[in-house]
């Protein structure tokens, strides 16, 4: 069944459409109201009229079975559900034949107005049901489930002079109950919080579901087997087409596997590289499955960062995967939006965070969050690489095994000196502050090569490169000639005849990745010994990308 066709109707439209003035008016209920109406046993099959706020939309899906619908889950909200109990909210589902006529709403917390829809109730849990196109009849009248959808900005803002911008049917009916409707839902959720003056991530959730407990956690603090996230998208990747081309015109063209690179401003708690739980996750979604490596930043995402912005100098970067069986769920989003994810599984992948987006994840638009970019600029404003890093100059001389002679230049996070790679067109010193995540060579006797000097003659030197981490990103820095061996307070020699200084420079590299102990291994490997965070104080010189790098 299809539904009427919808004049400026859709999600970011102007809303116009045909506001019928009727001399009847319609009666709504409560959600919790709505419940009664079931829970009484009065009537097996109730159709009520409803306002509700939207506080979480699903993925599109097409349903099961012989039907081509399509439908689509929402969780709403009035000001009965937190006493109700249901801190999650009441669920809606919503069928139709055309995905695009789905009450699919702009953002989350929009307000929405359903028009006979039908209370049911699964698993001693309140549920509504809307079939666009579905026929309830009335003494041979016919009155089909409709929906209305206004801005929950504008509602919180104009209150009853908000104006819709999606409905489903051509025409719809706009009269003075709606109006106090609006106002009560408004001045409701406005006083719970939830005025759109972007609130915290915990506020915003806890204002939309009317002051309930949220899930919502930053980047800095996931820590569960999966979180929600208020984030800003800053790039969206997808993965390489591996037949080498698009495609003919006309060809039907499977979805990609996409990598969502999201921001708060807030960074990731450090992990050593033995941390991993990848495996089981990707098995568990092994029917597409998706490589399993970290990921570093890729040249499109640097290029697309303002080198001087602050998403482009602090604050991690968070890759959430998304398999190519469910790209589509995510096509909606695009790079600078500002986007809630539900459900979305934590993956550690070699001490690498990752989110994994799977079959009950969910995303809805935001408003920017005002206060988490605030948060931002306050902590570049510090100089502040990372929440989790020695700043003062007491905790740097106690747990860096390293010093500068710059000890009053300002820091510069790795993210920055790649986002401003060749901008200068000159070399450059930068003072950081990272981790020491890796090494090569992989064997400690090649760190010495005997390389041609100057005047001709031929001579042992150090000759290494080891990979940083900070929360920005990572980056490899060369170690080489006299600036190894005044690291490592060695002279370079032939590290295969000489067992005691090559013992010496790989268990020193060892501790500068924060392995103590027993170092017989490295690298993150078992039997290295304990492990502790290790932060280093470094100069780096210039930048360069090697000529087939990517």
């Amino acid at each position: 069944a299809s539904m009427p066709s919808t004049t400026g109707a859709g999600v970011g439209g102007d809303g116009a459409g045909t506001s019928v003035p009727r001399t009847s008016m319609y009666e709504y209920h409560t959600l919790a109201a709505a419940y009664d109406a079931i829970s009484s046993g009065t009537a097996k099959t109730v159709y009520l009229n409803v306002y509700a706020r939207v506080i979480e939309c699903s993925n599109v899906r097409e349903t099961r079975g012989y039907s081509q619908d399509k439908m689509v889950n929402l969780k709403l909200a009035d000001a009965t559900t937190a006493r109700m109990g249901y801190e999650e909210g009441v669920e809606l589902l919503c069928f139709c034949a055309d995905e695009a006529n789905l009450p699919v709403p702009f953002n989350q917390g929009d307000v929405i107005r359903l028009h006979r829809v039908k209370i049911g109730e699964w698993l001693g849990r309140l549920q509504l049901i809307g079939k666009l196109g579905s026929q309830p009849t009335t003494k041979g009248r016919h009155f089909p489930f409709s929906f209305v959808l206004f801005h929950g900005e504008d509602v919180a803002k104009k209150g009853a002079d908000a104006v819709p911008y999606k409905h489903s049917s051509e025409t719809y009916y706009f009269g003075d109950e709606d109006k106090r409707q609006l106002a009560a839902l408004a001045s409701h959720f406005n006083n719970a919080g939830a005025a759109q003056e972007a609130p915290t991530a915990p506020a915003q959730a806890q204002a939309a579901t009317g002051g309930v407990k949220t899930y919502t956690r930053k980047i800095s603090e996931i820590a569960e087997a999966a979180f929600d996230l208020l984030c800003k998208v800053l790039h969206v990747e997808l993965e390489d087409d591996e037949e080498g081309g698009e495609g003919g015109a006309g060809q039907h063209q499977p979805q990609r596997a996409t990598t969502l690179y999201v921001w708060d401003g807030t960074d990731a708690r450090p992990e050593p590289l033995s941390s991993d739980n990848s495996e089981h996750l990707l098995e568990l979604y092994s029917d597409n499955p998706m490589v399993g490596e970290r990921l570093d930043l890729s040249p499109s995402l640097l290029k697309a960062l303002d080198p001087q912005s602050v998403e482009a100098r602090y604050g991690t970067i968070l890759p959430v995967r998304v398999c190519s069986r469910l790209a589509g769920s995510v096509a909606g989003i695009q790079a600078g939006q500002w986007i809630t994810l539900r459900r979305v599984r934590t993956m550690v992948l070699l001490g690498q965070l990752q989110g994994l987006y799977t079959e009950e994840s969910r995303w809805s638009g935001h408003a920017e969050d005002a206060a988490l970019v605030a948060a931002a600029r306050e902590k570049a404003d510090r100089n502040e690489v990372s929440r989790w890093a020695p700043l003062t100059r007491e905790a740097l001389a106690r747990e860096s095994r390293t010093k500068t002679r710059h000890s009053r230049r300002p820091f510069t996070t790795l993210r920055a000196i790649r986002c401003a790679a060749g901008a200068t067109g000159t070399p450059d010193k930068y003072r950081v502050l990272a981790r020491v995540m890796g090494y090569e060579p992989a064997q400690p006797e090649h760190f010495c090569k005997k390389m041609r000097r100057a005047d001709g003659t031929k001579a042992y030197t150090f000759s290494m490169r080891i990979r940083l981490e900070d929360s920005t990103g990572e980056l490899d820095a060369v170690l080489w000639a006299k600036d190894a061996e005044t690291l490592f307070q060695l002279k370079a020699c032939d590290m295969r005849q000489n067992e005691q200084e090559m013992d010496e420079v790989a268990g020193f590299v060892h501790k500068l990745m924060g392995y103590v102990g027993d170092e017989s291994g490295h690298g993150g490997e078992e039997g290295s010994g304990s492990y502790k965070v290790a932060w280093q104080d470094l100069c780096l010189f210039s930048f360069f990308l090697e000529p087939k790098s990517s």
